[in-house]
Parts: structure tokens; sequence; C-alpha cells
């Protein structure tokens, strides 16, 4: 008798979670599926990365947009990179390195406007207790920049290094913060022991022209 009390304990809970409806999951984006990614072109150096920083709880929250245009890491910038990630570069698949800047911008650059963020005076009145999240995308790059064409230096994001990241009008504006790594609340990007993050400082850059584009996706050295 037990034994059928407990069996028919398990069914109803089975159809109790059966029943229940889950939210859907978020619709996939370039990180989940190649075939989303917006173009890129290897022979680029720079990519624009739209960002959006929510500061505070839910509705109560603000929300701050911005575009921070950066360098491509090494491993995707034809400039900078070693001789060994050059070639890996020329036989990288361009759909895949269009999801790998796609990435730069939403896991890299959005990890570290999170921590320039928090870094912030305005931010600190709470201490490490107001909640933060930053998130970024691209619409891809075909831009090449004089200022990406070598390394950057190592600059701790400070005060004196990184001011108003946050603005009124909603505005996120990195046009004054001038470092290369952000440290806030334990959390430190890029980590300790990676690269720095590079910024393209120039506002003129020249765009990469379609035999450019053609040709380095197609595993050609460019120019």
């Amino acid at each position: 008798m037990r034994m059928r009390v407990a069996e028919c304990c398990a069914i109803v809970v089975v159809a109790v979670i059966a029943s229940c409806r889950f939210p859907d999951s978020p619709d996939p984006d370039c990180d989940d599926d190649l075939s989303l990614c917006p173009r890129s072109s290897k022979a680029a150096t720079s990519v624009i990365c739209d960002c959006r920083c929510e500061i505070g709880i839910s509705d109560a929250a603000e929300h701050y947009d911005g575009r921070v245009a950066v360098c491509l890491p090494t491993e995707l910038n034809p400039t900078t990179a070693s001789d060994e990630q050059r070639v890996a570069l020329r036989t990288l698949d361009a759909r895949t390195f269009d999801q790998r800047v796609f990435g730069y911008c939403s896991q890299d650059v959005a990890r570290f406007v999170r921590a320039a963020v928090k870094a912030q005076a305005r931010v600190r009145i709470a201490a490490c207790a107001v909640p933060v999240s930053c998130t970024c995308s691209t619409k891809g790059t075909r831009r090449d920049s004089p200022a990406c064409r070598a390394p950057c230096p190592e600059v701790a994001c400070e005060p004196k290094t990184c001011k108003a990241v946050i603005q009124k009008g909603s505005k996120l504006d990195m046009s004054a913060c001038e470092c290369s790594r952000a440290s806030a609340c334990g959390a430190v990007a890029p980590p300790e022991g990676e690269p720095v993050l590079c910024r393209d400082w120039l506002g003129s850059v020249r765009l990469v022209a379609d035999e450019e584009t053609a040709a380095a996706d197609a595993g050609a050295a460019p120019n």
C-alpha cells in the first residue's frame, strides 16, 4: 500500500513538473550562431562596440548607452599579431573570424567597460553593492586605424586616467578614459597575465576596401 502511495506521489510530481511552463530562452545572437554574425574584414585593426550599461535593480535601474572604439586583439589584428598568430589568422574561416570579432565586443570589451564603470566615484558611493551590468555588440568592422598598428602600454584605470564614463542624459562616454586595464571590486579586465585592451583614439580611420577584405578573408597577407 505504501508503495502504491509513493508511486502515485511520484506520478503527481512528474505531472506537475511537466505542466510547468518555463520562460523561453533569449533570442540567439552571433555568440550562439555563426550565421547571425555581422561581417568583418581580416584586414581591419579596429572595431566599434555598441555598449549599454545598467546600474541599479530592475525598474529603478539607470541605463547608459555609448560606442567604444577599440583595437582588435593581437590574435585578430594582422599588424600586431605574432608570425604564428598571423598564419592562424590567414587560415581562419571568415565566418568564424566574424564571430570572434563580435565575441571580443560582447565578452572582453563588455567586462572592461563594466569594471571601468564600477571604478567611477559615482558608483563607489555605495561601494561594490551597486549592481552594474554591461552588454556590448558590434555591426562588424572594416576599420583600419594607425592607432591600432602597434601594441599599447599598460595603463591602470584610476581617477586620473579614466574620467566621466557615465554622464547625464544616459550617456556612456569612454573618450576621457585612457586606461587599458580596469580593476574594481575584485574584478580585473582584462585579467592579469592577459594582454591589455587597447583603445582606438583616432576619429578618422581608413575603411578597408572590398578587394583588401576579399584578399584577407581568402588568406592573403594584408598590406
